[in-house]
């Protein structure tokens, strides 16, 4: 064997391993698209529920569904090919990250709207419970 047949077949055990890799990556992938078709399917009953939807209401939910994933993969290809797969992806991982800090920041501020909406609700109570002691306050105006 040649110095030259052995750079090769350390090329070709090299090459093995990146497809392997690859093709872990893509399994996984298709993985995370099960499990999120798998996830609104457990949701499905309390959509049902909640929003009061008939059976024939679900099957459109899991119709939109698929036809807005299968759109945007679409889309997601297209700009792939137009802008680069990784320039894709860093905007994907930042669109997804500002995503999560949105819903993390809307979770605070509901959370804050509610407390001032009880202070409110508890000043106003005050106010009107001053007002019916015959008290002199902001809320109530004695003539």
């Amino acid at each position: 064997m040649t110095t030259q047949s052995m750079a090769t077949a350390s090329d070709i055990r090299e090459g093995d391993r990146r497809r392997w890799l690859i093709l872990s990556v893509l399994v996984l992938a298709q993985f995370m698209v099960v499990l999120d078709v798998a996830i609104v399917n457990v949701a499905l009953p309390s959509i049902k529920t909640d929003l009061h939807f008939s059976q024939e209401s679900l099957q459109w939910v899991i119709t939109a569904y698929s036809i807005f994933f299968g759109g945007f993969l679409l889309l997601g290809g297209r700009l792939a090919d137009l802008f680069g797969r990784r320039r894709l992806f860093m905007a994907g991982l930042v669109a997804l990250v500002c995503d999560a800090v949105g819903f993390a920041g809307a979770g605070a501020v509901r959370e804050s709207i509610q407390r001032m909406e009880r202070r409110v609700a508890r000043r106003q109570a005050r106010r009107g419970a001053g007002c019916l002691r015959g008290e002199q306050s902001d809320g109530c105006n004695k003539e």
